[in-house]
């Protein structure tokens, strides 16, 4: 079973022509596979002209670990065009297999 649970939304103001008005959703999702639990991530962009979103499911058994790494992406404003390369510096090439 897969739950996503919203952790924090970062709001951008519209600011011409620098920047368009939206929001990054930082997600955690949990994944129950009996017996074990899965924890991983999702970041959704929205705006009036797009919407993104992306994923990784399976990172870690850890909920802590995963919900710390969403901290770190909301805290510093990480956009969806970058934050698989955050993460892939903390797992290395095991999230080359996960994706």
């Amino acid at each position: 079973m897969k739950t996503i649970c919203n952790q924090f939304i970062k709001n951008f103001s519209e600011i011409v022509p620098l920047q368009e008005r939206s929001s990054i959703l930082y997600n955690l999702i949990e994944i129950k596979e009996f017996p074990e639990k899965w924890f991983g991530i999702e970041i959704i962009y929205l705006s009036e002209r797009e919407n993104i979103v992306e994923s990784i499911s399976h990172l870690s058994h850890s909920k802590k670990y995963i919900c710390d790494i969403i901290t770190y992406l909301y805290e510093n404003s990480v956009r969806v065009d970058n934050w698989k390369d955050i993460v892939a510096d903390l797992f290395g090439e095991q999230i080359q297999r996960l994706e």
